[in-house]
């Protein structure tokens, strides 16, 4: 599979850079707007109210509390450096196909 997969990126470059990594932050607030999310109405969960609550909530998390969501942000820059480099590398291709003359 992972071969395949490696196989369609390569047929199918990738046209667009990748958005920025998410930082353990980020991926605290979305876990944490999921569970507001289910104990409140739409509009609740998207005020500035509730993001300054978990803003706050965060500061006071414990520190390995907050492990879980400093790996992922690893993972997720990882994986954006990985996919920088594949945008750069078919933008670069095109240029020097360009410069060919193809």
């Amino acid at each position: 599979p992972q071969k395949q997969q490696q196989q369609q990126q390569q047929h199918h470059p990738q046209k667009q850079p990748s958005r920025a990594p998410r930082d353990a932050f980020a991926f605290f607030l979305l876990f944490s707007r999921e569970l507001i999310k289910q104990h409140f109405d739409k509009k609740f969960s998207e005020s500035e109210l509730v993001i300054r609550a978990v803003e706050e909530w965060w500061y006071k998390l414990p520190r390995p509390q907050k492990h879980v969501f400093d790996e992922l942000a690893q993972v997720d820059a990882l994986d954006y450096k990985r996919k920088h480099s594949e945008y750069m590398r078919t933008v670069l291709d095109s240029l020097q196909g360009n410069t060919n003359g193809e």
